[in-house]
């Protein structure tokens, strides 16, 4: 993980740059992520109930078998109950999916965080990010590392103890199940256009709702209800 692996491998500096910010960085990802969206669409649309990795595998093995690729004729899954592993938790960093590039270094006990990546001044193309001179297009922050909870050993699910702002889980292109009071739906679909924003004055939406200058608001579309028979 970044947060040891100069140590671990005796670099002086790592740094990771993520060309998508979000999932899907990699084939084995995007296969990833096609499931979990059909599996999302599935609950979405009210015809399944999935609320486990037991119920996640089961829907997989009955609708998701076949493909329509040339090159992958089958999917095959697998369901391990339980795996005996190390498990180290640390803080979670708001916003992580809006990342471009991340840095870790072995005389360091924080991560730099950056919005953007540089691929074109001298000092990044030679390796001295912390010298680049586009620092500043975009934003940058410096963060420390955190450990919430010890390294134990187990052989099952871990018990999540973490506390998880909305906020922090909302990226560009997150779609949210938005309850609401009406008749014919329990909910609707939103997507996010960006990461959550505090507001720095009063605005009105399209619905005359009035936010107040401190607010905590997304900002986004909602989809279009459409009858799937």
């Amino acid at each position: 993980m970044l947060t040891d692996i100069c140590s671990k491998h005796g670099y002086e500096l790592f740094i990771r740059n993520y060309f998508e910010t979000s999932h899907a960085k990699g084939p084995q990802d995007a296969a990833g992520g096609f499931l979990k969206n059909q599996v999302d669409m599935a609950v979405f649309r009210g015809n399944e109930i999935i609320q486990s990795a037991a119920d996640f595998f089961k829907y997989c093995g009955k609708h998701l078998k076949d493909t329509k690729s040339l090159y992958c004729k089958r999917r095959k899954f697998r369901y391990v109950e339980s795996i005996d592993r190390d498990t180290i938790s640390f803080k979670p960093v708001p916003g992580i999916r809006s990342l471009h590039q991340v840095f870790s270094s072995l005389d360091d006990a924080n991560l730099t965080l950056r919005y953007l990546s540089c691929y074109s001044c001298e000092n990044c193309l030679v390796g001295t990010y912390k010298d680049c001179i586009n620092n500043s297009i975009g934003s940058k922050a410096t963060i420390p590392i955190v450990v919430e909870n010890n390294r134990t050993r187990h052989s099952g699910p871990a018990e999540s103890t973490e506390n998880y702002e909305m906020e922090d889980l909302i990226a560009l292109g997150t779609i949210l199940a938005v309850y609401t009071d009406e008749a014919d739906s329990n909910y609707d679909l939103f997507k996010a256009d960006a990461c959550p924003e505090t507001l720095k004055k009063d605005i009105t939406d399209d619905w005359g709702v009035t936010y107040v200058k401190g607010s905590k608001v997304v900002r986004g579309l909602y989809f279009d209800q459409t009858n799937v028979v």
